[in-house]
């Protein structure tokens, strides 16, 4: 054979070919199942009781993980909830300034009051629509007195801040005391990704937890990975000619 004649005269066999591949891939293959073959030794060094405990860690991550994706979704939800009941009252627009310089704001900002009769209580909100009109002819009531009337875009902010806490408190006073104590952090934690992200990271936990577990079981036995071994001993074996020719 040409690589072991060349092998035995000292030379480099990296560039010769073999059934169309290069001997320097065989020599990468020839690593990853000596790799795979020391996985056998990994697994003898392993403590059931240590790995055990890691399934236990990931257990509680996995736990904390979900706990930290269902709070995220009801901020979300509380967060759209008064995104719903602003727009029912106030509304505020951007639009990009036409000629933008250092003296203009590349952004122009509208508010806009609602006058019309809301039609419908906005979904999770546990009132009647009869209260929340009510609300409704209440705010309108006090908006004309705030602001500053020499200055319309102001006034128009200012009245928009008070809309804005008027409605944080009317949600407060209609929601469950649970839903109270999320709300003040619905605006920070409101993100439906971030719950998503999390329920993954959660599954990952799990997973690991059932590998760890799995594994740990399997070290108790009284001949653990027996078959595995001797894989591992035709993988070295393997691995180690061909690495050996290829180098």
């Amino acid at each position: 054979m040409k690589v072991l004649a060349t092998w035995w005269d000292g030379q480099q066999t990296s560039d010769l070919e073999v059934f169309g591949w290069k001997m320097l891939y065989y020599g990468r293959v020839g690593k990853a199942l000596l790799l795979v073959a020391g996985l056998a030794v990994i697994f003898d060094l392993l403590d059931p009781k240590t790995v055990k405990s890691w399934g236990d860690t990931s257990k509680e991550r996995a736990e904390r993980a979900l706990a930290r994706s269902r709070h995220n979704r009801q901020a979300a939800r509380l967060s759209r909830l008064r995104e719903s009941v602003m727009a029912d009252m106030m509304t505020i627009t951007a639009a990009a300034h036409p000629i933008v310089t250092a003296a203009t704001p590349p952004m122009i900002i509208g508010y806009s009051i609602v006058k019309a009769t809301p039609e419908r209580v906005p979904d999770g909100l546990d009132v009647t629509l009869d209260t929340y009109r009510c609300f409704h002819r209440e705010l309108m009531g006090e908006l004309p007195g705030k602001g500053d009337p020499d200055d319309p875009k102001e006034a128009d902010r200012l009245r928009y801040k008070h809309v804005m806490k008027r409605v944080e408190a009317f949600l407060v006073n209609h929601l469950s005391s649970d839903d109270q104590a999320k709300l003040a952090l619905s605006s920070k934690d409101g993100d439906n990704h971030a719950g998503a992200r999390m329920q993954v990271v959660s599954v990952l936990w799990s997973l690991i937890r059932v590998i760890a577990f799995s594994l740990a079981v399997t070290l108790q036995r009284a001949k653990p990975f027996h078959i595995f071994r001797w894989i591992a001993l035709g993988l070295f074996f393997v691995g180690s000619l061909v690495d050996l020719l290829a180098s």
